[in-house]
């Protein structure tokens, strides 16, 4: 019966103040902030996978035909004319992919963060 009509006072020391939704990531918070820093680490990793694959693939492709030894069975009139389309190609790929690459906003990543945890 004492609890009913008793006042919440939260300026003295010890007591609890309500949570406001500014200061739930603030360092205090800290699974929280570390679950938003490594959503939004894996968003933008995400996004760097797709918009630089084509990148990546020719990388991989030319390193590959050097290891294999492909250079070397080119005849040497023709190497310089597809070393030069293989660098025009990469040089696209880099470009492109800079161009569609997007940087993870916060919102973007605290929506993320909010659809993968219960509650």
């Amino acid at each position: 019966m004492a609890l009913i009509g008793r006042q919440h006072d939260t300026d003295s020391p010890g007591a609890v103040s309500p949570r406001t939704p500014e200061g739930i990531f603030t360092t205090e918070m800290g699974p929280v902030a570390r679950a938003l820093r490594l959503t939004r680490a894996g968003m933008a990793w995400e996004r760097a996978a797709r918009a630089f694959w084509p990148l990546t693939t020719l990388l991989f492709f030319g390193i590959a035909l050097l290891w294999l030894g492909a250079v070397a069975a080119l005849p040497q009139v023709l190497l310089p004319w597809l070393a030069g389309l293989w660098l025009l190609a990469v040089v696209i790929a880099a470009v492109r992919g800079g161009w569609r690459f997007r940087r993870v906003r916060r919102a973007e990543a605290l929506a993320r963060l909010d659809r993968t945890l219960p509650g």
